[in-house]
């Protein structure tokens, strides 16, 4: 015998209810799982960045060492030596320093053995969206670069698609810039510089803003946990309540409100 409101049976809106809590629950441990997880890759960018990046030169072999999951959120402080391609490099446009539109300077860099990396050089005017502008800055001699190397982050959804064939880039993407550019064997990763020792001008600003990914998984476990518990309040409130409250109907009996059983 089974009890039904409305057209609802109690019996399956509480299997459908501790259905639904058992996901809840699973998201919610999820989180929680996460947030250690990333509360440790927090901890290694905050050593990264106690270290001296002269201590570090990152080399090819160590590149290739590399993992190229995003989520593996691989952060290293070092730094490389070679030279810019410059005649490779793209603006990324949409960019702003203290409020200021402008571009992302990105430009392939050959380290020493010979392989290639994009290397964010930092903010520039929106003067400088014509390659014949940033020949102002491009200096083509041995370098050294300091800085970070990581992957670039995911663009959001809504920030539109490269055009390379007009040479028009919106978000950093190793593989469409290495195919536009001619660049076979292109490392995943890029490296935002913190001190180019050649560098002479003022532009283009080193991106050296410190990486700090955000850490919201403890109030995401929260909603998923809450959302468990009003599923709950409201399956009580709406399927067993009723069935606790009954009303006189003759001598003796009681009719439960709202409640009637199911015909077989």
């Amino acid at each position: 015998m089974a009890f039904q409101i409305g057209k609802i049976s109690v019996s399956w809106a509480t299997l459908f209810t501790i259905a639904g809590l058992t996901i809840l629950i699973g998201l919610g441990s999820w989180q929680i799982q996460r947030m250690s997880w990333k509360e440790d890759v927090l901890a290694t960018i905050n050593k990264e960045y106690e270290r001296d990046p002269y201590s570090n030169p990152i080399s090819k072999e160590r590149l290739m060492t590399l993992p190229d999951d995003p989520e593996e959120l691989v952060f290293e402080r070092g730094t490389i030596s070679g030279r810019f391609l410059n005649e490779k490099d793209v603006a990324i446009i949409s960019r702003t320093y203290e409020g200021n539109p402008g571009y992302h300077i990105i430009t392939p860099f050959q380290l020493k053995d010979g392989s290639v990396i994009l290397v964010n050089r930092g903010w520039a005017s929106i003067s400088y969206d014509k390659r014949r502008n940033r020949e102002e800055f491009y200096h083509d001699e041995y370098t050294i670069l300091s800085g970070v190397l990581r992957l670039p982050e995911k663009a959001n959804l809504f920030v539109p698609e490269n055009s390379p064939s007009k040479d028009k880039w919106y978000q950093l993407n190793v593989d469409e810039i290495g195919q536009a550019k001619g660049i076979k064997e292109l490392s995943p990763y890029v490296f935002y510089v913190e001190n180019d020792i050649n560098q002479t001008t003022v532009i283009p600003v080193p991106f050296a803003k410190r990486w700090q990914p955000n850490n919201n998984h403890a109030q995401y476990a929260m909603m998923w946990y809450l959302l468990g518990g009003a599923l709950v309040i409201i399956h009580i409130f709406r399927f067993m309540r009723p069935r606790f409250m009954k009303e006189p109907h003759a001598e003796g009996e009681y009719e439960e409100p709202g409640l009637r059983e199911e015909e077989y």
